[in-house]
């Protein structure tokens, strides 16, 4: 396996230690760092300078990721640009995540427009041989913080790949093992998040609870998601794709990032 984190995180590093871009790639670089993802607005405001910049320091782009409204705007049709962004870039995987449920439409309706929304993106992304994924998403405003949901949607779009993110479940009540085990077979990239009872820092934000609970984020295993099993079963079941660090909403993300990555290097050595 591969270790990775999401290029956001460490623009945030960067900034939080006024430090170049350079000098953290060079400093995650040294701890393990071999992948990257990235947000397609950041790949297309920055161009070929930052391509350049990550390739020099030896790391790949593994994944493009873009939040659609494909409620609201059923003629979207970015996904185009942004996978021949993703395709350019030497990516993996292209994580297209449809939108949210809208007051204007029945929950139904709602969900029926992203299917055709995702099924576009799909079709257009074979052309350039890019898979393209879903994933389960913390936020009760979206069909995809629930195990069945997201279960339906891989249903009705045999194509669509699964970025396994291990903290999200947890959001929607539901189990990340048993959420792994029904979905081991079409997930293409993980996306490793570590959730907690304890804020450990005073601005880390947490995400809201289907119970109205609360849990932060923190570095990965340090928390009570159960990384370490899944890892585990990732092994035995033979993936050996991409493990990427996700650290949004955390503070002190230099040292969290450092932190992660070090954990994950010891448990997949």
């Amino acid at each position: 396996m591969k270790t990775a984190t999401f290029f956001e995180n460490i623009v945030k590093a960067s900034k939080e230690e006024d430090l170049p871009l350079e000098a953290v790639l060079e400093r995650l670089k040294e701890e393990g760092l071999q992948k990257m993802n990235i947000a397609a607005r950041s790949l297309e405001e920055r161009g070929k300078p930052l391509l350049g910049l990550i390739h020099e320091k030896g790391i790949e782009i593994e994944g493009v990721y873009h939040h659609f409204d494909f409620v609201e705007n059923t003629e979207d049709d970015s996904f185009i640009r942004y996978i021949d962004m993703a395709s350019a870039s030497g990516a993996e995987n292209f994580l297209a995540i449809p939108g949210l449920y809208s007051g204007k439409y029945k929950k139904d309706e709602c969900e029926r427009r992203m299917v055709e929304g995702l099924r576009r993106t799909v079709n257009y992304a074979r052309k350039k041989k890019m898979t393209v994924c879903i994933e389960d998403f913390d936020s009760a405003d979206s069909p995809l913080c629930r195990i069945d949901k997201m279960g339906q949607f891989l249903t009705e779009i045999p194509e669509l790949k699964v970025a396994f993110d291990t903290g999200n479940f947890a959001c929607g009540l539901e189990d990340e093992l048993e959420a792994y085990e029904l979905f081991k077979d079409r997930i293409c990239t993980v996306h490793l998040k570590d959730r907690g009872k304890v804020q450990l820092h005073i601005k880390d934000r947490p995400c809201l609870c289907l119970d109205g609970s609360e849990i932060y984020p923190c570095p990965v295993g340090r928390g009570e998601i159960h990384i370490s099993e899944i890892l585990r079963r990732l092994e035995q079941d033979g993936y050996n794709g991409t493990v990427a660090a996700e650290l949004f909403s955390y503070t002190d993300m230099m040292s969290g990032l450092v932190e992660s990555i070090r954990w994950i290097r010891c448990k997949i050595q």
